[in-house]
């Protein structure tokens, strides 16, 4: 059930399962210092906010990315009605860094703060054990930071090259001694999974600017931890789901990859889905948003169908394909078939 508000951009991705492989580290970092275009002309966007610094890792980039997932869903298909094929012309197509390659991670730190920071230590870690560390200058109000570290990809890929076998994790830290006093320290850290499927989410500069406002000052005052929140209750969703027939619940794992402010989406690139945010939908864009948690379960349910999971109406079974029998339950008077 999708909301007419929004607009899916990207094919939907097929699953991936992965197995263990060793990990080899190049311990390089790097960094820059500017300033977010999201933030030009909004000046007065923190008049509300705390009063203090707030450092923020708002996103991991890895880079080089290769070609997403092209899945076609043909319905003329003699017995196999919609079910999902890669496109013709691509299966061939290189999904995933080769072994031992260089790929480069870039971490992105905002300071959502009203004030500069101090300089600060930042530290990245792989699978959790720390390879590199360093010392970043003071960051000014709504200024960006990027430091980079490059790893020698540590997966395998399956012998039909659609899956990259093995888990690991990358991290960056700011502040990793806690010696910066923050009005927020929730937001200091990220970890992603190094080989789960990427998202580029593109936002509108209105809606990126109503999303750095919070509905609950318990939150930071970032549109970035809002997104980063919905793809960790999605990461949850799929560990959790567990059942007989999928006892470790559903093994892939999503992660942004790129956030961009803009207003047009540019054409698709070597991210496996992503979205594009022009509505609010913590204020009366969705109906399916819960205060409480602040979590958008209809943006996760878009979200979702980047990654294979596709609605039961969008299924090819007819009437005389389905062999789920109805067990008839009472409800009160009525009698429902489950």
């Amino acid at each position: 059930m999708g909301k007419s508000s929004r607009d899916c951009f990207i094919l939907v991705i097929i699953g991936v399962t992965f197995i263990a492989a060793l990990a080899f580290l190049i311990p390089e970092a790097g960094a820059s210092n500017t300033a977010p275009a999201a933030y030009a002309g909004n000046a007065n966007r923190h008049a509300s906010s705390p009063e203090g610094v707030d450092l923020d890792v708002t996103f991991i980039n890895r880079s080089p990315l290769y070609q997403a997932y092209c899945v076609d869903y043909p319905w003329d298909i003699p017995g196999q009605p919609g079910i999902p094929f890669l496109c013709p012309g691509t299966e061939d197509d290189q999904r995933w860094p080769e072994t031992g390659e260089i790929v480069t991670f870039t971490a992105h730190i905002v300071n959502k703060g009203t004030v500069a920071s101090p300089a600060f230590d930042y530290a990245w870690q792989i699978d959790g054990v720390e390879v590199a560390s360093g010392t970043l200058p003071a960051l000014a109000p709504a200024a960006e930071l990027t430091v980079t570290y490059q790893w020698l990809w540590a997966h395998t890929v399956s012998d039909d090259g659609q899956r990259a076998i093995d888990d690991h994790t990358v991290g960056l830290i700011a502040d990793p001694a806690n010696t910066v006093s923050e009005t927020y320290e929730t937001n200091n850290s990220l970890t992603d999974p190094t080989n789960a499927m990427s998202f580029r989410i593109y936002i509108t500069p209105e809606i990126y600017d109503a999303y750095n406002v919070p509905v609950d000052p318990q939150w930071p005052w970032s549109a970035e931890d809002w997104l980063q929140k919905q793809i960790a209750t999605m990461n949850w969703d799929f560990a959790n789901s567990t059942y007989p027939v999928a006892p470790q619940g559903a093994t892939v794992r999503v992660r942004i990859n790129t956030i961009v402010v803009g207003s047009t989406i540019p054409p698709a690139d070597g991210h496996d889905g992503g979205w594009f945010v022009d509505a609010d939908y913590r204020h009366g864009a969705s109906g399916w948003y819960d205060p409480t948690t602040d979590i958008d379960w209809a943006l996760i349910h878009e979200l979702s169908h980047q990654v294979s999971i596709i609605d039961l109406y969008q299924i090819g079974a007819g009437p005389t394909e389905a062999h789920v029998e109805r067990v008839p339950q009472p409800v009160g008077d009525v009698h429902v078939g489950v």
